[in-house]
């Protein structure tokens, strides 16, 4: 369930406590960041966000095409890069 009653300092918070395993730009900051295009190891198409916040595979495997990720649990994997990203503000 979601905790729509969450400050904005706790968001800060929680963005911060997200692992970043992935590869990222120098200057890419998780609070300060939103990705906009994702890539992964030997897959030709790129994660991208839908219109609910979730990332999809846009690619041509379709049983990954068919799951959504959040932002934090793609920076999670190793094998993911950040390709764009933009301010939150």
């Amino acid at each position: 369930m979601k905790n729509e009653n969450i400050e904005p300092n706790e968001k800060t918070a929680m963005l911060s406590a997200v692992v970043v395993r992935a590869n990222t730009p120098k200057e890419f900051d998780v609070t300060k960041h939103r990705v906009t295009k994702f890539t992964r190891e030997n897959y030709k198409g790129y994660y991208t966000p839908n219109s609910d916040g979730y990332y999809t595979y846009k690619g041509d495997l379709s049983a990954e095409s068919s799951i959504h990720y959040t932002q934090g649990a793609l920076l999670a994997y190793s094998m993911v890069t950040v390709v764009e990203y933009k301010c939150l503000n």
